[in-house]
């Protein structure tokens, strides 16, 4: 097991929005999942384990809509044979998931669903009556809602560290945003080919541009391999 140090993952940002940890379990060609949808497991035990092990040192984590479509996570965090419930955010522009998925399960922290105006005001009372928390948002160009509003509304409801967990657009958009503070790659010895990307988005136009990260060492669990970086200001 990775023994994760508290500094990373409290660190303030300077900002009125809390620390944001992005994580994805891919393939050594980066991919999270097949081209048919197919992603468990990807990774072995130990790197499982220390995912939920940052799970639950977490206040909130974050998935899309199409990751709660596509796998129905539980998005809890289970450790010594105890399960643990941080607030559970779906990022989902027009409410097409279903209110019934275990991510939006009212035990501990409950769960947020973050929408825009798009919405069906219809189906948002059907996550209210299940006892959601609905959060509409400002949408940008692509209808998408704004992570620069997502931010400070879930650090306004003492949110100090937010894990991104997915899919590759979530990841990629908030890459593309520029708001990830901090990742961790898990890293299998397989080759998928074709299939899904870990962090979709437009990305960086030229090597220049790339977002830099200050990574530890790589650990090794099993088979995996872990590469977790702290990002670097620009200079």
């Amino acid at each position: 097991m990775v023994q994760l140090d508290d500094t990373g993952i409290i660190r303030a940002t300077g900002a009125r929005r809390p620390y944001v940890i992005a994580k994805a379990a891919m393939s050594l060609d980066g991919r999270i999942a097949t081209a048919g949808g197919e992603s468990r497991w990807i990774t072995g035990t130990e790197a499982r384990l220390t995912g939920h092990e940052l799970r639950r040192r977490a206040d909130a984590i974050v998935v899309g809509a199409g990751t709660v479509i596509a796998d129905d996570p539980a998005l809890t965090a289970r450790e010594n044979g105890e399960v643990s419930h941080p607030l559970r955010v779906v990022l989902d522009s027009t409410a097409r998931t279903s209110p019934g998925a275990a991510a939006f399960s009212r035990d501990g922290r409950g769960a947020v669903l973050a929408t825009t105006a798009a919405a069906p005001e219809t189906r948002l009372a059907r996550f209210k009556e299940r006892g959601v928390e609905t959060l509409v948002l400002p949408a940008d160009a692509r209808g998408r809602l704004r992570l620069d509003e997502l931010l400070p509304a879930l650090h306004a409801r003492g949110v100090a560290t937010a894990l991104v967990e997915g899919g590759g657009e979530t990841l990629g958009a908030f890459h593309d945003a520029d708001l990830i503070d901090e990742i961790w790659l898990f890293l299998a010895p397989i080759v998928i080919g074709g299939g899904r990307a870990a962090i979709h988005g437009a990305g960086a136009a030229t090597l220049a541009d790339a977002q830099r990260f200050a990574f530890d060492p790589p650990k090794t669990l099993g088979a995996d391999v872990l590469f977790r970086g702290v990002r670097r200001e620009r200079a």
